[in-house]
């Protein structure tokens, strides 16, 4: 009796252990397969290289994630298609992938790709709108970065367009240019997107930078403007005026001819009209038939001349506090002001004189 049970005890100690024997292996097997698969993932998710070259890639609207994927790996950016797709199917990112057009590489990892796309980190081309552009330089700042084709930009660029966006636009008249109303500024634009796109970005920065200055709306009540005549000073000044300080001065100088109906007689409104920039301009050039011609017209041109940036349209609105009615470029970007005009033809005359001398 103690034999058989002794052998029952030693029979049910080797099963145990039998049975501990197949619990180990299949969990040392299960755990050699889950390392592999860790490994196999992780080696999968890493760089395809250490090459720093930039790819331009393209996630096209309508695309899925294994398609993407699929593209990602014709383009040899990630290592395994079929590992980026299971990867961001895991996460979630699958279906939160944004369409746009991306700067990617080799050097980066299938993670780092992932979160680009599902960040919408597209590729921004940068604009700079330099301040005092007119609508015909923008347009072709937007052509030379690829992003649209001038004329498609100016055939755009009018008032009917963006009317029904921005309020302060319905005092234009429909077929008015967006003149002085594009922001100069510097963007981050994607590419492949219409004019349209663009402009009204150019025209919300305005929005954004105009109606955010304390009490603009009374500041305009105060000096008997609306938007669209403070915008047209404004880009008049941003043109004539060469160093900031003077701005507010020069302001305060047409505002003083505005209520003495004298003719604002700027320079800068008639290379407007004749579309170039010159060092002097002609008799000829001044008696130039148009509404934009200060020197024939009285009062302020029909609409801005260009883009004036925030400080011209602060001097426009907040003008110097003097009697000044003329002044005369000292050919260093500062100006001499006067306010009677033998004061002026006299400063104008030194000038003469000085840049008789220079020569």
């Amino acid at each position: 009796m103690n034999t058989k049970a002794a052998f029952e005890k030693f029979k049910d100690s080797l099963l145990l252990k039998n049975k501990n024997l197949v619990y180990f292996t299949v969990f040392f097997i299960l755990f050699l397969i889950i390392t592999f698969a860790y490994l196999y993932v992780n080696v999968n998710l890493n760089p395809v290289s250490d090459e720093k070259i930039q790819v331009d890639f393209e996630v096209e609207e309508g695309k899925n994630a294994k398609q993407i994927a699929d593209t990602l790996k014709e383009k040899n950016l990630i290592r395994n298609s079929s590992i980026f797709y299971l990867y961001a199917k895991l996460k979630g990112y699958d279906t939160k992938i944004k369409a746009g057009d991306y700067i990617l590489s080799p050097s980066m990892s299938s993670k780092v790709i992932l979160l680009k796309l599902v960040k919408g980190e597209t590729f921004l081309e940068k604009v700079t709108i330099p301040e005092g552009s007119n609508l015909k330089e923008i347009a072709k700042i937007f052509e030379e970065k690829r992003l649209v084709k001038k004329d498609e930009f100016l055939r755009e660029a009018v008032a009917k367009n963006f009317k029904d966006k921005f309020d302060f636009l319905k005092i234009l008249p429909d077929n008015a240019t967006l003149e002085g109303f594009l922001f100069p500024d510097t963007y981050f634009f994607p590419k492949n997107k219409p004019a349209r796109y663009y402009i009204e970005k150019l025209i919300k920065r305005f929005e954004e930078v105009y109606f955010g200055i304390p009490d603009v709306k009374l500041l305009e009540e105060k000096l008997n403007l609306n938007t669209l005549q403070v915008v047209t000073l404004a880009s008049i000044i941003e043109e004539e005026a060469k160093i900031d300080k003077e701005k507010p001065i020069i302001s305060a100088v047409f505002h003083n001819r505005i209520i003495k109906n004298i003719p604002l007689q700027s320079c800068a409104t008639v290379e407007y009209i004749l579309d170039e920039h010159k060092e002097r301009l002609t008799l000829e050039d001044l008696k130039k038939d148009s509404p934009y011609n200060t020197y024939l017209y009285r009062g302020l041109p029909p609409g801005p001349i260009s883009s004036p940036g925030y400080k011209a349209i602060i001097a426009a609105l907040k003008p110097d506090k003097n009697d000044y009615l003329y002044f005369v470029s000292n050919g260093d970007g500062s100006h001499t002001f006067s306010v009677t005009y033998q004061e002026h033809l006299k400063a104008k005359n030194q000038q003469d004189r000085n840049s008789n001398t220079e020569k």
